[in-house]
């Protein structure tokens, strides 16, 4: 009886040794997947931040194409703002690629950091970088109040199928720097504009006017008018 009850207990520490075991290796098998599939800057880059707004205007998307072959792009770049943040989304439009190095420039042109003669961007020196595992897309937000109004993006990232690395730029305009490298200038969408396509807190006839949109947005002037009526 002794002999049972001893047996029993050691199949009852195996049973649940091996089922923590499993769950611990169901959990890491869905992280490894999940890291194949996205990853977001939140808490990666110091200006990033785990938010999520609805964008403001319409997305800018940048073909990422590679250096060897213009006409070929495997990714995009994806462009959009809120209120609060920039969000630059690196995202793999073709079957087999994922991307292990990103380097990104946002700011004036002439912050771009540069090799010594002046005909390439110095991409290893960007402000903004990510290198680790495969992944099919990567987010930067960036905060708007760290950026001008309009900025120039500059991207370059290397995408992998495993076997084979491919480098690509971002799609744009070449200020004659050697071996494609382009950028992209882009204003930042002002989120809080009235059917009319002024800005809240504005009319049309007098921008100073407060505008109130529960329809109740007169100035003091109409006021003032109905207190003399």
């Amino acid at each position: 009886m002794q002999k049972l009850l001893h047996y029993s207990k050691l199949l009852m520490i195996l049973f649940l040794v091996t089922g923590l075991f499993s769950c611990e290796r169901l959990t890491e098998l869905y992280r490894l997947n999940e890291s194949t599939r996205s990853m977001d800057a939140k808490g990666h880059d110091k200006k990033g931040k785990d938010k999520t707004e609805d964008p403001c205007g319409e997305p800018v998307i940048i073909r990422l194409v590679s250096t060897e072959d213009l006409a070929y792009s495997p990714a995009n770049v994806i462009v959009t703002n809120d209120d609060e943040f920039l969000t630059v989304k690196f995202e793999v439009t073709e079957r087999g690629w994922n991307f292990d190095m990103i380097y990104l420039q946002v700011g004036p042109l002439d912050h771009v950091p540069l090799i010594d003669d002046g005909t390439y961007p110095a991409f290893w020196d960007f402000d903004y970088q990510w290198a680790d595992e495969p992944v099919a897309s990567y987010t930067f937000q960036l905060s708007l109040a760290d950026l001008d109004d309009c900025v120039n993006i500059l991207a370059q990232a290397r995408v992998t199928d495993g076997a084979n690395n491919m480098p690509t730029w971002s799609e744009g305009i070449n200020p004659d720097w050697t071996e494609g490298p382009f950028y992209t200038y882009y204003c930042v969408e002002i989120c809080n504009v009235s059917p009319s396509g002024t800005e809240a807190g504005q009319t049309e006839d007098n921008p100073d006017v407060t505008k109130d949109y529960s329809g109740d947005d007169k100035d003091d002037d109409d006021e003032d008018d109905d207190d003399d009526d």
